[in-house]
């Protein structure tokens, strides 16, 4: 029978405010818990104290629009659009890119917040 595997000895020290210290904390936090991750993981909403405009609000919006449109497509024997698409274009307009949302062009920009622009 293998004995079980051992974690490694760490050298564990009380955080101190410090410039040196904040930075090799950050830099270890990066490296154990975000280096195999892309896009966003997780995100808590912002009641419009954040971003000027209630995000949570518009996820559920494009979220119920985006689900029947692939149900149509369905019917029609068209090709669904894969949910990645969804998430993709929800990071973009996170990201600042714009995005075409239900006839308008939504982008958000620092300091504004959300900018409708009609087509």
């Amino acid at each position: 029978m293998a004995s079980p595997p051992w974690a490694p000895v760490v050298w564990i020290m009380a955080y101190q405010p410090s410039h040196r210290s904040r930075n090799r904390l950050s830099r270890y936090v990066i490296s154990q818990y975000v280096q195999d991750q892309c896009g966003y993981v997780n995100m808590c909403w912002s009641w419009k104290r954040s971003l000027g405009f209630p995000i949570s609000r518009l996820w559920e919006e494009m979220r119920h629009q985006w689900s029947p449109r692939n149900a149509y497509r369905r019917i029609r024997g068209e090709i669904e659009i894969p949910h990645i698409v969804f998430i993709k274009t929800w990071e973009d307009l996170l990201s600042g890119h714009p995005i075409w949302f239900s006839g308008t062009i939504l982008q958000l920009v620092l300091g504004k917040g959300l900018v409708c622009q009609e087509v």
